[in-house]
């Protein structure tokens, strides 16, 4: 049989307290939303009139993220 000593259940105790915050902190971070925030107004470069109805989208890593109308 092994005996083992306070010490050392101790120390294992603090180890795995200390791994399960590492765990809860992290997991946050991997649940964060983009958000994208888009201003501007879409003008005719040469009269400088405002644009109705333009579609702006925006891509991200190459798929569309989200599609708006002006």
């Amino acid at each position: 049989m092994e005996v083992r000593s306070q010490g050392t259940s101790l120390t294992r105790a603090i180890w795995r307290m200390l791994i399960g915050m590492l765990v809860l902190a992290v997991l946050p971070v991997s649940a964060q939303v983009d958000n994208v925030y888009v201003y501007g107004t879409v003008k005719d470069h040469s009269t400088a009139k405002k644009l109705d109805g333009v579609v702006i989208t925006v891509f991200k890593n190459g798929a569309k993220l989200t599609e708006v109308v002006t």
